[in-house]
């Protein structure tokens, strides 16, 4: 949007979507993050499709994208993947990404923290897509996962992370070195 509050450029239509796969639209994304200095934006497409996407925050035009692990992105039906509408958690799932990629932060350092809600657990990943470590946040949690959206500390090497975990209506704080609570 222009300062006024016009729509310079829209990326994806309601509806349109065809997959994971697809260049051109969203699928109930779940979240934004801007990377200022490389004009992208980071997108978690994650409710219908289970992926990362990154476009060009000027144009709006395609530039990557990735699933869990920084492998494709597989298109699965909600009911297979683990949490949510299902109310699975088994160990074979964890394969992919859950029900919801619910949130998207990038750190001072560039590093990109994914919440996969469905799966009680934060990715944490090189912005090229590089799969870096992940970390569970109270692993037992049931239906609709334990990670709905973080935040970092305010110091300068943003120690600390804290995970907003509705299912169970606590905060967590991580170590963000090594994701330990």
């Amino acid at each position: 949007l222009s300062s006024a509050g016009r729509i310079i450029w829209q990326k994806g239509k309601t509806g349109q979507t065809k997959g994971n796969a697809d260049t051109d639209n969203f699928n109930s994304p779940t979240g934004i993050v801007v990377d200022e200095a490389a004009r992208e934006a980071f997108i978690s497409d994650g409710y219908r499709n289970q992926r990362i996407a990154v476009i060009d925050a000027d144009t709006g035009a395609f530039k990557r994208m990735w699933g869990p692990y920084g492998d494709a992105p597989r298109d699965l039906p909600r009911n297979q993947l683990n949490g949510g509408t299902s109310g699975k958690h088994e160990p074979a799932g964890l394969k992919t990404f859950g029900d919801s990629v619910h949130c998207i932060e990038m750190s001072r350092d560039g590093l990109v923290y994914v919440c996969d809600r469905g799966n009680n657990r934060i990715h944490v990943y090189k912005k090229d897509g590089t799969f870096v470590k992940e970390g569970s946040v109270a692993p037992k949690t049931g239906a609709m996962g334990s990670v709905f959206d973080i935040a970092f500390s305010s110091d300068a090497q943003q120690r600390f992370l804290y995970v907003a975990d509705g299912a169970n209506h606590h905060v967590h704080i991580l170590r963000r070195e090594d994701l330990a609570v």
